[in-house]
């Protein structure tokens, strides 16, 4: 046993540096087991850095790529992404479509131009500045929406924030297992029907409401062409408007109080000057993606110290976390 623990303690691990060439037209199709950070950046090629396994093949327009490893990868800022990932994973600064065949999260995904569709999330999921229509075929775990200017259509077990501008044309279908809550501005016209278990509260200029029935149709004022179109199921609670539900009222068990005060007081944030109501303001994004990077780099700073990699590998991998 010892002879074994000493061998593996010894193994010099894999350091990864590979450049795959990609055409204009093609599509990287990327698996990965471990903590990744996907990156747009100039160029036309995918650089992938960290430590781990790589293996890959061409067909036709499509490089699929097999990863195990914490890694971090650039890619060119246009070419069209499959993804399916064991996270967490972070996601930035792309500007073709984007497939995610299923994800254990956290998921953080940002600056976004094109299309982003999710067949399968497990975990929480943090999307921001989406260009493109966002679509979660199935998610398990909290998402979070902000600043979205596409359509929205999403199916999860857990609790769904929708945060809007209020200023452009949307339609949002957001089926829930639990609460729902739709933060945009109270002059914002809009039109639909919210169907919910639990707590329906609506605060919009064009109309208020604060019901225990089972669904509530939206109408815009005569004369207002409505920007936004909202088609909500949820077995919890349902608010649309600029600020949450005030939490000191009692809340349903299949809603706000089973998701916690202290999770939607942090959602929400609070505005100095405003009692008891508060202003929603976007939710904390998850760390876990950080912390792992983090972690990542104190793992080679200790190889470096103990002799399993040189310092320049070292300052490679440093350079390619960060």
């Amino acid at each position: 046993m010892s002879g074994k623990k000493k061998k593996r303690k010894n193994r010099r691990p894999n350091i990864l540096s590979e450049t795959l060439r990609l055409n204009p037209e093609d599509t990287l199709f990327l698996h990965c087991d471990g903590p990744i950070a996907i990156k747009g950046a100039p160029g036309n090629n995918a650089v992938i850095r960290g430590t781990g396994d790589l293996r890959w093949t061409r067909k036709e327009r499509q490089i699929e790529a097999w990863l195990d490893g914490r890694l971090a990868v650039s890619v060119p800022r246009a070419t069209p992404l499959r993804l399916q990932l064991d996270g967490p994973v972070s996601l930035k600064d792309s500007a073709g479509s984007i497939e995610v065949l299923a994800a254990d999260g956290p998921l953080n995904v940002a600056n976004v131009q094109g299309n982003l569709r999710i067949e399968a999330i497990d975990g929480p999921a943090t999307l921001k500045n989406i260009g493109g229509d966002i679509a979660i075929t199935q998610g398990d775990g909290p998402i979070f929406i902000k600043h979205c200017r596409g359509d929205v259509d999403v199916t999860s077990d857990d609790p769904i924030f929708v945060q809007l501008s209020g200023d452009k044309k949307q339609k949002i279908r957001i089926h829930s297992d639990e609460a729902v809550n739709i933060q945009l501005p109270a002059a914002t016209a809009v039109a639909g029907r919210i169907k919910a278990g639990g707590h329906i509260k609506i605060e919009l200029a064009q109309q208020t409401a604060d019901s225990d029935e089972n669904s509530i149709t939206l109408t815009p004022a005569t004369g207002l062409t409505p920007a936004v179109a909202l088609n909500i199921e949820a077995d919890g609670d349902v608010y649309v408007g600029p600020n949450p539900p005030d939490m000191s009222q009692p809340a349903s068990a299949s809603g706000f109080r089973r998701m916690g005060v202290s999770w939607l007081g942090t959602f929400f944030g609070r505005q100095k000057g405003t009692s008891p109501r508060t202003v929603v303001t976007p939710p904390p994004e998850p760390e876990s993606s950080d912390d792992d990077l983090a972690a990542a780099q104190k793992v080679v700073l200790q190889m470096v110290a103990e002799g399993k990699i040189s310092a320049e590998e070292g300052d490679k991998l440093l350079e390619a976390l960060s």
